[in-house]
């Protein structure tokens, strides 16, 4: 493996942790082999340094103060969707929910770690960093029974699932259990069976960059088993952080006004770059490659911790119709939005809000 003070050469490391005897042991220890090397010991001083130095890699402890750690990793992706962060953790909620929840993290480390098993870790990313040829991988199409039989090889053996609530995308392990002719079951963790119960179906990771969908027939709450069907291969791609979508709450008003007229749609999903919006009539003047202006309306979160209180406010976009879908009482209209400059920080923290609520909502889920 490459030598880390080589990899490491012109790189700069941020270290966030409140265990200040902790924090000198891998300072020092870093700073053998980083050009600058940064610390704080709490969450919001940590965001501030981050903003100063614009650091390659992170490291931060999933206890802090002052900032919330898993709010502090939403706003460091914010910042930079492409931050290399590593975390470190006592074996406490955080970590276990942060195992699952895909937040974009290289490693979580559970204390007590060695400096050589962080060193391994940071050579492996300084590596991933360095220019690399990237391969087209180009599948053939294959049968509903090829899954069945792709899956039967995996039996008793642990297999990667991923699922999302409200839009956070959840990553955990099962065992497939048991197969019959047209079902097969998975023992899952409670993460991902909540996750499921949630979604009605699961995505099934196979070696290769392969992926399986398949519906959820029924779960078991006590044996955390889910039984699953119609399992057929997609094409699954990471959203990006401007394309993660989340689930609005009931603030969240979109309305344009065309033909001297306002209509106003329901919004379930919305990311930073599209959403979907649902008219109850089967009948629009609405078409494909429109250009729409749309105003967005929601309640904002008070930016003072110490102050309880929301503020609606509206934001206006630009909004490109790509999909008209129209069902038995309503029509589904998808967009690209184009958020006017003016409102894109505003919009932006909205969105960080309904994330920060989900992943709380989910923790709580959890705990029942």
């Amino acid at each position: 493996m490459n030598n880390l003070n080589k990899l490491s050469n012109n790189k700069s490391i941020l270290c966030i942790e409140k265990d200040k005897a902790l924090q000198n042991e891998m300072i020092n220890h870093l700073k053998q082999n980083f050009t600058n090397v940064y610390q704080s010991t709490n969450g919001a001083d940590g965001l501030n340094t981050y903003i100063r130095n614009k650091p390659n890699i992170v490291i931060l402890d999933l206890s802090l103060d002052k900032m919330d750690s898993i709010e502090l990793i939403v706003n460091l992706k914010e910042l930079n969707k492409n931050l290399k962060i590593i975390a470190i953790s006592e074996n406490n909620d955080n970590y276990k929910l942060l195992k699952t929840i895909d937040m974009g993290l290289e490693e979580i480390i559970l204390k007590p770690f060695s400096l050589n098993k962080l060193d391994f870790i940071l050579k492996r990313i300084l590596t991933e960093l360095l220019p690399k040829k990237v391969e087209k991988i180009i599948e053939k199409s294959t049968t509903n029974q090829e899954c069945f039989n792709i899956l039967k090889l995996s039996i008793n053996k642990n297999i990667n699932l991923i699922n999302t609530y409200k839009g956070i995308v959840l990553q955990g392990v099962g065992t497939v259990e048991n197969f019959e002719e047209n079902m097969f079951q998975i023992k899952v963790s409670k993460t991902q069976l909540v996750a499921a119960k949630n979604e009605k179906f699961t995505i099934i990771k196979l070696d290769g960059d392969k992926y399986i969908y398949a519906t959820v027939l029924k779960l078991d709450l006590k044996t955390k088993v889910l039984t699953l069907v119609k399992p057929k291969f997609i094409d699954y791609k990471a959203r990006n952080k401007l394309s993660n979508r989340v689930v609005v709450d009931n603030s969240f008003k979109a309305s344009i006004f065309k033909d001297n007229k306002l209509m106003e749609f329901k919004v379930k999903y919305i990311s930073f770059q599209s959403t979907s919006l649902c008219i109850e009539s089967k009948n629009t003047n609405i078409k494909v490659n429109d250009q729409l202006d749309l105003t967005l309306g929601f309640d904002l979160k008070s930016p003072s911790s110490l102050i309880k209180e929301r503020k609606f406010t509206k934001i206006f976009a630009k909004a490109k119709v790509i999909r008209i879908d129209k069902n038995t009482n309503n029509t589904n209209i998808i967009v690209l939005l184009d958020i006017q400059k003016a409102g894109q920080n505003t919009f932006k923290k909205y969105l960080q809000n309904r994330e920060m609520e989900t992943i709380h909502e989910f923790k709580n889920k959890l705990r029942v």
